[in-house]
């Protein structure tokens, strides 16, 4: 089922609880974080979102096969569930599906959110009001999907996900709990903690002042890679200095069979691997 988006509240209706609510915020009288809850109190939330999209027959559904988000400042999880039959959206996304591809991304805001806007209180009383609508959103998804987030300014974490995943994330966070690769990260000005389990394919990490933290766990069959341009290299904290460049670190390391495969660049950061 689709999540559409909430709308916001009129002028007209904001003239009474809420306006009172925003005035009190706006002259000092009332702290900003409880002006949030209570503002959450007068707009709950809409109830969390079932199944597959509107429209979306259930063959349709079967065939999805990866998930697309953009993410831009949302506090995003992407959890395996396997009672759902595609996903389960816990707040606002719009949802779009593309053939065996379904995208999700934040909801637009509707004409009314510009209700908020009173003179008496400016704009950045109105950017703290806008940036609370929809910020934290739960997608829980059939584990076998593959999922694909971008964004900037996010906290993301994909967690029991088995078909793979590719991030990208400027300024933002991320983790990866319990998950199976093969996988590809991008990060810029960004940190990333995964326990992921590495069997088959070839998965790359590449960064600019960012930090990585990979823990492979158990079961995992590897060949490790890394290396970092005017950074630091540590596979189980061990590291070596690259032949011909003191700026330039490397280590490298088999587990098992080093069936898969997986390569870690950075600039100027960090990369930590753990072995089982």
């Amino acid at each position: 089922m689709n999540a559409s988006p909430r709308t916001h509240p009129s002028a007209a209706e904001s003239s009474g609880p809420l306006r009172s609510l925003l005035e009190e915020v706006a002259a000092g009288r009332l702290d900003p974080e409880e002006g949030s809850r209570l503002l959450a109190s007068l707009n709950p939330p809409p109830e969390p979102t079932f199944g597959s999209p509107d429209g979306l027959s259930p063959a349709a559904a079967a065939a999805i096969a990866r998930l697309e988000i953009l993410a831009d400042a949302l506090d995003l999880r992407v959890v395996a569930d396997p009672s759902v039959d595609l996903i389960h959206v816990d707040g606002t996304l719009e949802v779009e599906p593309d053939g065996d591809v379904l995208r999700l991304r934040p909801a637009r805001r509707s004409p009314e959110g510009n209700a908020y806007r009173f003179g008496t209180i400016g704009g950045l009383m109105a950017g703290w009001l806008e940036g609370l609508d929809h910020r934290r959103v739960v997608v829980r998804a059939r584990p076998d999907l593959a999922v694909s987030i971008a964004g900037s300014g996010s906290k993301a974490v994909i967690e029991g996900m088995q078909g793979g995943f590719t991030v990208r994330l400027a300024a933002g966070a991320f983790r990866a709990v319990d998950v199976r690769g093969p996988f590809s990260l991008d990060l810029d000005c960004s940190t990333a903690k995964l326990a992921v389990l590495l069997d088959h394919g070839l998965s790359r990490v590449q960064g600019q002042m960012s930090t990585v933290d990979l823990a492979l766990v158990s079961g995992s069959d590897v060949a490790v890679s890394a290396v970092a341009e005017m950074g630091s290299v540590r596979i189980d904290g061990k590291g070596q200095k690259a032949r011909g460049s003191g700026l330039r670190e490397s280590a490298s390391a088999v587990v098992g069979d080093g069936t898969a495969s997986i390569d870690l660049t950075m600039q100027m950061g960090t990369i930590k691997v753990a072995t089982p």
